[in-house]
């Protein structure tokens, strides 16, 4: 599920406690939370509960991380990141996956 919010612009601590809160529901296996921190940069924060490997996405977006905490920063643009983000969702195969993106701006 991928779901758009808009709002402020997130900052370095809320996007990993949105990605602990939303792994902490029930049937969640994995969470991603993606936060526009500035008006040129997007943080990703992954968490898993051990049965999918978030570090492989992140590594993907050039992130990094372990194999139930990953995260990194980019510099780009939803529409971009979305582009980034659906090839590499094929390496989980989860049923249970959830995207949040915060941001002030879409695009």
């Amino acid at each position: 599920t991928l779901k758009l919010y808009q709002g402020t612009f997130a900052d370095d601590v809320t996007i990993p406690k949105a990605a602990n809160t939303l792994l902490s529901y029930k049937g969640n296996h994995a969470s991603f939370v993606i936060g526009r921190i500035n008006s040129r940069e997007v943080k990703i924060s992954a968490r898993s509960d051990g049965s999918i490997n978030v570090q492989l996405l992140t590594e993907k977006l050039g992130g990094g991380g372990h194999l139930n905490a990953a995260g990194g920063t980019l510099n780009c643009d939803l529409i971009v990141l979305i582009a980034l983000i659906t090839p590499c969702t094929k390496l989980i195969s989860v049923s249970a996956l959830v995207f949040i993106y915060l941001s002030s701006q879409i695009g």
